[in-house]
């Protein structure tokens, strides 16, 4: 019953300790969440957002006669 306590003991242990990525991860998650939320906003919204910068910078070019 000893060996058993100290493998549960030593188990519980090593799993504790493994917070040190946790940081890198939460990271990432938050990145990947901004990015998706992103993509679907230029899905939705940003056909029509992009024509219209590109018609006002064909706009400025043509009338600055470049």
């Amino acid at each position: 019953m000893q060996k058993l306590a100290i493998k549960w003991y030593s188990w519980a242990q090593a799993r504790t300790y493994q917070e040190e990525g946790q940081g890198v991860v939460e990271y990432a998650l938050i990145v990947g969440l901004v990015s998706v939320v992103l993509a679907v906003l230029l899905a939705t919204a940003g056909g029509a957002w992009i024509g219209r910068v590109t018609a006002g910078v064909a706009s400025a070019l043509t009338d600055a006669k470049l």
